[in-house]
């Protein structure tokens, strides 16, 4: 089974669904909210409207599909996707990567520390 590129996974409408870290989503919600730290506030802040948006952008859908991803993202709670969202967005900033992939990382703050 060839292994899947990083992504956070999100339950929408009773099934899992896969927010892919892109290039093109990075430059979206960048775009859309003028920097990163405006939108990981906004979803702190439990801003819907940006969940929907970086939701929808995550999952590499067009306007079309918006209405349906909007209540999946109602129905799913914003309190219940905030930490996928952060996770996601983090992914995003760190080059598509989950941050516990970087290079050196570790629980004492870096490889070669014994």
């Amino acid at each position: 089974m060839p292994e899947l590129e990083p992504a956070v996974e999100i339950q929408l409408g009773g099934a899992a669904r896969r927010l892919v870290p892109t290039l093109r989503a990075t430059r979206l919600i960048n775009r859309r909210f003028g920097d990163f730290r405006i939108a990981q506030n906004a979803i702190t802040n439990c801003d819907t409207e940006a969940y929907v948006f970086i939701v929808r952008v995550g999952l590499g859908l067009s306007d079309g599909a918006q209405s349906e991803v909007d209540e999946q993202v109602w129905s799913a709670g914003v309190l219940a996707l905030r930490p996928a969202l952060i996770s996601y967005t983090d992914m995003l900033l760190n080059g598509g990567q989950p941050l516990s992939a970087e290079k050196g990382a570790g629980p004492a703050g870096g490889a070669g520390e014994p």
